[in-house]
């Protein structure tokens, strides 16, 4: 009973702190006042301490959170166009118009901020900074705004989860002041570069030692993806405990000298795992980690037996105490669920005699293990992630690592032969780059359905302990034909995804998807290699039937070249002549899935499509009166002639002409076109401050419900017969008071 007690301690404060990310408020300082009362009643009152671990959970919870808003308010309450002293403490990477890197403010304006209140931002600087800077750079702050759809990176929960309360831009042209820090991990950092200049696997280096990863190529990132090696780059449990594992090897010829020396492999064991942890400049990912190595070795030295599950409670306890908020990283599900199964491996194959039995059953356990989280995550998994990782896990842990360490320490020191040293490292990547190449098919795209017959399977394996054989059958047959059976809950569906300033619309009928624009593309990526092909994966496919281009800015269009090469569309629709397309012009008309679409503008194609040769489509589920205008850019002398002919315009939904743009949207327009509903795409936080607020008068004064991507994030609707639903993945359900704290909004 006291063992099930003590578990439900550390599990009630863990599964409290995993729920804090998501709720809609967080509460003031002064509800955590509550929270010592009543462990001091506990003492007192022995039935109270069933509720300790919740209690002790929101005392963690509102003290972190309260000082995050604090932080947060501190930065904005000062205004935009500030004036911020502070320190560097990461590395600054090079992007298309700067460097960007995270820095700890120390005074705003005048104010000095309290050291555990120094907030700490992302920054753009025209200048390279390096670690231990001090700085004073006029700037101005943007709160942190995100896109938000079903897929795609998270940047306001990332940024949670990196500490990151805000963004600044150095104003241009204005005067700062930068002063060198001794910084003895920079220097190190410096020293390692001059050696690793002209070695093809700088950035592996580079990555494996400091935790930079933006030495790394899209390729490269393809490639470790596909080979199910990308965890060996991101320095987590598995590299703390080799760092471990050196000093305690080191350790052991030193223990035999003298008793006195005992203890020393794990002191020695510890201390290169602290210092290989400070070297990737104890980012939250590294110190979750080492918690988690430095947790589970205390336990071994102190020879404290305890069973698996409550190891992994105390593990999990320990990490959330230190970083309440870090569930909001995929790294730390990763991280963790891997240190979990590990665990309960070792209990399960400790007494299997041969130890390469063990090896090659716990590695293809592991990959079945964690394949259901590999494709909650990453939208797949890998196939041959079991064969990579048995040879490349050895690899790493014996080879690779202990040269790196042995390399960095001798250029540390000066030693005259590290050269040779750095050579046996590039001698000791040539295997893994000989073979990565070779993982070109590794990757499989996984649905969502596949997904949940996963779980069910998972579910199902995880009671076995708890039910017969027969309910397990009985469960099994249930889950399943629960999936096999269930239908759609829409006849068609059409979704605005959130891209920003652009457009890119999917619509989706009987399993085929039609997509209009795309959305922009930047240096390496476009929001169809990092949402929609993503999103369509997720949906049972990785190709579409058609694609419309409006007309061809990058913000609409930027996507081609990455639709080409992997939606591989059917058919493409364009008002401009390219290779193989369709006309998109006034007056064509085609089916497509019994959906009727019509062009009504331009009036004829062009070399080059600009906004005023935008294609206009009208799309119309005739059987059940609904109807959809998919307005492109077209401008006001587009919308003057369109509203003059007899076109029908009439449209239930429409897409907002250009973002929302006084250039667009003229009052005669949408009148003709009386939508009930107006979507806009545009980002929160552009510079042109879309949406004009006169248009979104315009629209609501004349009955239209105004909607953006930038207020809403991912718009879906959904049709069933007459029937019509629309819902938005921020304004339905419940808005976590993290994403209202980051975007500046009411709490």
């Amino acid at each position: 009973m006291t063992l099930l007690s003590k578990n439900w301690t550390l599990a009630s404060f863990s599964l409290t702190v995993l729920s804090s990310p998501y709720w809609p408020y967080m509460p003031d300082l002064g509800f955590a006042l509550f929270c010592p009362l009543f462990i001091i009643l506990s003492v007192r009152f022995t039935k109270l301490r069933r509720w300790g671990g919740i209690v002790l959970a929101l005392l963690v919870i509102i003290t972190h959170g309260n000082v995050v808003k604090t932080q947060s308010s501190s930065i904005f309450q000062a205004g935009l166009d500030i004036t911020i002293k502070g320190k560097v403490d990461s590395f600054f990477k090079q992007i298309s118009y700067g460097y960007e890197g995270s820095v700890a403010v120390h005074q705003i304006n005048d104010h000095v901020v309290t050291t555990w209140l120094s907030p700490r931002i992302r920054l753009i600087s025209p200048l390279l900074l390096q670690i231990g800077d001090h700085f004073e750079f006029a700037v101005k702050v943007k709160p942190v705004v995100g896109r938000l759809n079903e897929v795609g990176f998270d940047v306001e929960s990332y940024s949670l989860s990196q500490g990151w309360v805000a963004r600044a831009s150095v104003v241009n042209n204005s005067r700062f002041q930068i002063s060198s820090g001794l910084s003895l991990r920079n220097w190190i950092y410096d020293s390692v570069q001059k050696q690793i200049s002209d070695s093809p696997f700088k950035g592996m280096i580079t990555a494996l030692m400091f935790g930079e990863r933006s030495g790394l190529s899209q390729t490269d990132w393809m490639q470790l993806r596909n080979s199910g090696l990308i965890h060996l780059v991101a320095i987590s449990g598995l590299h703390i405990g080799i760092a471990f594992g050196i000093g305690y090897v080191l350790g052991l010829g030193v223990s035999r000298l003298h008793p006195m020396f005992v203890w020393f492999p794990f002191i020695l064991g510890a201390s290169f795992a602290m210092s290989y942890a400070w070297l990737a400049g104890f980012t939250l990912p590294t110190q979750r980690a080492l918690i988690m190595c430095l947790l589970n070795v205390l336990l071994i030295a102190l020879r404290i037996h305890v069973s698996v599950s409550r190891r992994i409670l105390l593990t999990l306890a320990a990490v959330l105490m230190v970083d309440p908020f870090a569930s909001l990283a995929s790294s730390f599900w990763l991280s963790f669920i891997a240190v979990c199964i590990v665990i309960y491996l070792c209990s399960i194959t400790a007494h299997w005699t041969q130890w390469w039995t063990r090896f090659i059953a716990g590695q293809v356990m592991l990959v079945l293990m964690m394949a259901p989280v590999s494709v909650y995550f990453f939208g797949g998994v890998s196939w041959v992630s079991t064969l990579f990782n048995m040879v490349f896990i050895p690899w790493f842990s014996f080879l690779i690592i202990p040269v790196l360490f042995v390399a960095v320490i001798a250029t540390c020191l000066d030693f005259p032969y590290s050269g040779g040293l750095w050579q046996l490292v590039d001698f000791s990547f040539q295997p893994l780059a000989h073979a990565l190449p070779h993982a070109t098919s590794g990757w499989i795209n996984i649905s969502e359905w596949l997904l949940q017959l996963m779980l069910v399977l998972t579910l199902v394996w995880l009671l076995r302990m708890v039910v017969s054989r027969f309910s397990q059958i009985l469960l099994t047959i249930i889950l399943i034909s629960t999936l096999l059976f269930r239908t759609p809950s829409y006849d068609w569906r059409m979704d605005v995804l959130d891209v920003g300033h652009g457009l890119a619309v999917l619509i989706e009928k009987d399993g085929k998807t039609l997509l209009y624009d795309t959305g922009s593309s930047w240096e390496n990526g476009s929001y169809v290699r990092s949402v929609i092909a993503p999103l369509l994966a997720k949906r049972g496919t990785d190709t579409i039937d058609a694609v419309i281009y409006s007309h061809f800015d990058d913000d609409h269009a930027g996507g081609k070249k990455d639709v080409d090469q992997l939606l591989l569309p059917r058919n493409v629709y364009s008002s401009q002549y390219i290779e193989h397309a369709l006309a998109c012009v006034r007056g064509e008309e085609w089916q497509w899935q019994g959906l009727h679409f019509s062009v009504l503008w331009p009036p004829k194609r062009v070399e080059r499509a600009f906004n005023q040769h935008s294609c206009v489509v009208r799309v119309s589920d005739m059987k059940h009166a609904h109807s959809v205008l998919l307005s492109g850019d077209v401008t006001a002398v587009g919308e003057w002639l369109l509203a003059r002919d007899n076109a029908m315009l009439q449209s239930d939904v429409m897409i907002v002409p250009h973002h929302g743009s006084k250039t667009s949207s003229t009052q005669a327009f949408i009148e003709r076109v009386s939508p009930q509903i107006a979507i806009a795409s545009l980002d929160k936080t552009n510079r042109w401050n879309l949406p004009h607020p006169d248009i979104v008068d315009r629209y609501t004064s004349l009955g239209s419900e105004w909607y953006d991507t930038g207020e809403s994030g991912q718009i879906t609707l959904k049709y069933r017969a007459e029937s019509r639903h629309l819902f938005t993945l921020r304004q339905d359900g419940i808005i976590p008071w993290y994403r209202q704290m980051l975007r500046k909004e009411v709490e």
